[in-house]
Protein backbone atom coordinates (compact mmCIF):
# COMPACT_ATOMS: atom_id res chain seq x y z
CA UNK A 1 0.00 0.00 0.00
CA UNK A 2 1.31 3.47 -0.82
CA UNK A 3 0.90 4.82 2.69
CA UNK A 4 3.37 1.74 4.24
CA UNK A 5 5.77 2.96 1.69
CA UNK A 6 5.80 6.00 2.32
CA UNK A 7 5.79 5.62 5.93
CA UNK A 8 8.61 3.70 5.37
CA UNK A 9 10.44 6.29 3.71
CA UNK A 10 10.26 8.83 5.96
CA UNK A 11 11.72 6.61 9.18
CA UNK A 12 14.50 5.81 6.50
CA UNK A 13 14.80 9.69 5.77
CA UNK A 14 14.20 9.62 2.00
CA UNK A 15 13.56 12.86 0.18
CA UNK A 16 10.61 11.34 -2.01
CA UNK A 17 8.72 10.25 1.40
CA UNK A 18 6.14 13.31 0.43
CA UNK A 19 6.99 13.69 -2.94
CA UNK A 20 3.82 14.11 -5.23
CA UNK A 21 2.23 11.39 -7.12
CA UNK A 22 2.91 11.38 -11.17
CA UNK A 23 -0.07 10.05 -13.37
CA UNK A 24 1.52 10.78 -16.75
CA UNK A 25 4.91 9.71 -17.97
CA UNK A 26 6.95 11.67 -15.90
CA UNK A 27 9.83 11.71 -18.10
CA UNK A 28 8.32 14.39 -20.57
CA UNK A 29 8.03 16.65 -18.57
CA UNK A 30 7.07 20.00 -19.76
CA UNK A 31 8.10 19.46 -23.38
CA UNK A 32 4.49 17.71 -24.29
CA UNK A 33 3.98 14.50 -25.62
CA UNK A 34 4.17 14.94 -29.36
CA UNK A 35 7.33 16.88 -29.21
CA UNK A 36 8.79 14.38 -27.14
CA UNK A 37 7.78 11.57 -29.62
CA UNK A 38 9.51 14.00 -32.79
CA UNK A 39 12.86 14.22 -30.64
CA UNK A 40 13.20 10.69 -29.82
CA UNK A 41 11.95 9.32 -33.38
CA UNK A 42 13.65 12.50 -35.01
CA UNK A 43 10.76 12.96 -37.12
CA UNK A 44 10.24 16.01 -39.06
CA UNK A 45 8.05 19.28 -37.65
CA UNK A 46 7.82 21.06 -40.65
CA UNK A 47 4.30 19.66 -41.02
CA UNK A 48 5.17 17.54 -43.92
CA UNK A 49 3.65 14.33 -41.63
CA UNK A 50 0.22 16.22 -41.67
CA UNK A 51 -3.07 14.40 -42.91
CA UNK A 52 -6.39 14.43 -42.92
CA UNK A 53 -9.41 14.29 -40.20
CA UNK A 54 -12.21 12.05 -41.53
CA UNK A 55 -15.29 11.32 -39.96
CA UNK A 56 -16.54 7.69 -40.13
CA UNK A 57 -17.20 7.64 -43.75
CA UNK A 58 -13.74 9.16 -44.56
CA UNK A 59 -15.19 12.25 -45.38
CA UNK A 60 -12.42 15.07 -44.86
CA UNK A 61 -13.40 17.49 -42.21
CA UNK A 62 -10.22 18.74 -41.48
CA UNK A 63 -6.64 18.78 -41.20
CA UNK A 64 -3.65 17.81 -38.54
CA UNK A 65 0.35 18.05 -38.01
CA UNK A 66 1.11 14.58 -37.63
CA UNK A 67 -0.93 11.62 -36.36
CA UNK A 68 1.36 11.42 -32.77
CA UNK A 69 -0.60 14.05 -31.36
CA UNK A 70 -3.55 12.00 -31.31
CA UNK A 71 -4.61 9.11 -28.97
CA UNK A 72 -8.02 6.88 -29.45
CA UNK A 73 -10.62 8.34 -26.90
CA UNK A 74 -9.04 12.01 -27.66
CA UNK A 75 -11.56 14.85 -27.42
CA UNK A 76 -9.82 17.97 -26.68
CA UNK A 77 -7.28 19.85 -29.46
CA UNK A 78 -9.20 18.26 -32.56
CA UNK A 79 -9.84 21.96 -34.20
CA UNK A 80 -13.44 20.87 -35.43
CA UNK A 81 -16.65 22.85 -35.10
CA UNK A 82 -19.41 20.38 -34.29
CA UNK A 83 -22.48 20.80 -33.02
CA UNK A 84 -21.88 17.46 -30.87
CA UNK A 85 -18.33 16.28 -29.07
CA UNK A 86 -16.19 14.51 -31.31
CA UNK A 87 -13.77 11.69 -30.42
CA UNK A 88 -11.02 10.19 -31.86
CA UNK A 89 -12.12 6.52 -32.87
CA UNK A 90 -9.54 4.87 -34.76
CA UNK A 91 -5.86 6.22 -36.32
CA UNK A 92 -4.48 4.81 -39.48
CA UNK A 93 -1.00 5.80 -39.83
CA UNK A 94 0.35 4.83 -43.32
CA UNK A 95 -2.33 6.70 -44.20
CA UNK A 96 -1.99 10.05 -42.08
CA UNK A 97 -5.85 9.36 -41.33
CA UNK A 98 -7.66 10.36 -37.72
CA UNK A 99 -10.81 9.33 -37.34
CA UNK A 100 -13.68 11.30 -35.55
CA UNK A 101 -17.03 10.45 -34.53
CA UNK A 102 -19.76 10.43 -31.74
CA UNK A 103 -18.62 8.98 -28.40
CA UNK A 104 -20.81 6.02 -29.24
CA UNK A 105 -18.18 4.84 -32.21
CA UNK A 106 -15.71 4.01 -29.45
CA UNK A 107 -17.31 1.65 -27.74
CA UNK A 108 -16.79 -2.17 -28.78
CA UNK A 109 -18.52 -5.77 -27.66
CA UNK A 110 -15.28 -7.56 -27.96
CA UNK A 111 -11.71 -7.59 -27.73
CA UNK A 112 -9.03 -9.34 -28.97
CA UNK A 113 -5.46 -9.18 -27.15
CA UNK A 114 -1.88 -10.44 -28.44
CA UNK A 115 1.11 -11.39 -26.46
CA UNK A 116 -0.76 -12.47 -23.48
CA UNK A 117 1.66 -13.41 -21.01
CA UNK A 118 -0.24 -15.61 -17.90
CA UNK A 119 1.55 -15.40 -14.41
CA UNK A 120 0.86 -19.39 -13.56
CA UNK A 121 -1.12 -21.31 -16.38
CA UNK A 122 -3.27 -20.51 -18.98
CA UNK A 123 -6.95 -20.83 -18.03
CA UNK A 124 -9.66 -22.96 -19.17
CA UNK A 125 -10.96 -22.24 -23.32
CA UNK A 126 -14.39 -20.65 -22.63
CA UNK A 127 -13.58 -18.73 -18.82
CA UNK A 128 -15.33 -16.41 -17.40
CA UNK A 129 -13.14 -13.71 -16.74
CA UNK A 130 -12.65 -9.60 -15.80
CA UNK A 131 -10.88 -7.23 -17.97
CA UNK A 132 -9.24 -3.83 -16.43
CA UNK A 133 -7.60 -1.60 -18.69
CA UNK A 134 -7.07 1.29 -17.38
CA UNK A 135 -5.61 1.85 -13.66
CA UNK A 136 -9.42 3.30 -12.88
CA UNK A 137 -11.31 1.19 -14.81
CA UNK A 138 -13.65 -0.76 -12.57
CA UNK A 139 -13.22 -4.12 -14.71
CA UNK A 140 -15.64 -5.35 -17.35
CA UNK A 141 -16.70 -9.14 -16.97
CA UNK A 142 -16.32 -11.16 -20.24
CA UNK A 143 -16.02 -14.53 -21.74
CA UNK A 144 -12.81 -15.99 -22.91
CA UNK A 145 -11.54 -17.61 -25.87
CA UNK A 146 -7.84 -18.80 -26.37
CA UNK A 147 -6.38 -17.91 -29.62
CA UNK A 148 -3.02 -19.30 -31.13
CA UNK A 149 0.15 -17.44 -31.22
CA UNK A 150 -0.69 -16.16 -27.59
CA UNK A 151 -3.77 -14.84 -28.13
CA UNK A 152 -7.14 -13.99 -26.68
CA UNK A 153 -10.47 -13.24 -27.36
CA UNK A 154 -13.29 -10.86 -25.38
CA UNK A 155 -16.59 -11.54 -25.79
CA UNK A 156 -17.62 -8.36 -23.29
CA UNK A 157 -20.37 -8.27 -20.97
CA UNK A 158 -21.24 -4.66 -21.43
CA UNK A 159 -19.26 -2.66 -24.34
CA UNK A 160 -16.09 -0.60 -23.14
CA UNK A 161 -14.86 2.71 -24.78
CA UNK A 162 -11.48 3.70 -26.40
CA UNK A 163 -9.77 0.65 -26.20
CA UNK A 164 -7.10 1.22 -28.22
CA UNK A 165 -4.46 -1.03 -30.16
CA UNK A 166 -1.17 -1.08 -28.55
CA UNK A 167 -2.95 -0.50 -24.85
CA UNK A 168 -2.29 -3.13 -22.02
CA UNK A 169 -4.83 -5.37 -20.80
CA UNK A 170 -5.02 -7.33 -17.57
CA UNK A 171 -7.26 -10.68 -16.64
CA UNK A 172 -8.71 -11.09 -13.25
CA UNK A 173 -10.46 -14.62 -11.89
CA UNK A 174 -12.28 -14.61 -8.81
CA UNK A 175 -10.49 -16.80 -6.76
CA UNK A 176 -13.74 -18.93 -5.91
CA UNK A 177 -15.32 -18.07 -9.28
CA UNK A 178 -17.80 -15.16 -8.36
CA UNK A 179 -18.92 -13.24 -10.29
CA UNK A 180 -18.36 -9.95 -9.32
CA UNK A 181 -16.23 -7.42 -11.48
CA UNK A 182 -13.76 -5.16 -9.34
CA UNK A 183 -10.91 -5.97 -10.00
CA UNK A 184 -9.52 -5.44 -5.86
CA UNK A 185 -11.91 -8.67 -5.20
CA UNK A 186 -9.88 -11.03 -8.29
CA UNK A 187 -6.57 -12.92 -8.45
CA UNK A 188 -4.27 -12.10 -11.66
CA UNK A 189 -4.29 -14.71 -14.57
CA UNK A 190 -2.53 -12.51 -16.93
CA UNK A 191 -2.24 -9.56 -19.43
CA UNK A 192 -1.60 -8.40 -22.88
CA UNK A 193 -1.56 -5.99 -25.72
CA UNK A 194 -5.08 -4.71 -27.19
CA UNK A 195 -4.86 -6.26 -30.60
CA UNK A 196 -7.79 -4.97 -32.51
CA UNK A 197 -11.58 -3.78 -30.71
CA UNK A 198 -14.06 -4.58 -33.59
CA UNK A 199 -16.63 -1.79 -32.97
CA UNK A 200 -20.48 -1.55 -32.56
CA UNK A 201 -22.59 0.09 -34.95
CA UNK A 202 -23.30 3.51 -35.06
CA UNK A 203 -27.41 4.02 -35.36
CA UNK A 204 -27.93 5.82 -38.78
CA UNK A 205 -29.18 9.28 -36.60
CA UNK A 206 -25.60 9.14 -34.73
CA UNK A 207 -23.59 8.43 -37.77
CA UNK A 208 -24.69 11.27 -39.47
CA UNK A 209 -25.49 13.78 -36.43
CA UNK A 210 -21.95 15.31 -36.67
CA UNK A 211 -21.54 15.54 -40.48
Amino acid sequence: HKDEVRAHARRLGLAVADKAESQEICFVGAQGYAERVEAIAGLATDGSLGGDIVDQAGRKLGSHPGVHHFTVGQRRGLGLASPQPLYVTHIDASRRLVYVGPRAALQAATLQLQEVMWSHRPPADEAEVVVQQRHRDPGTAAHLQLLPHHGVQLMLGQPVAAAAPGQAAVLYAHPQGGAGTNPQDHIVLGGGVVRSRPRLPLAPAAAVAYA
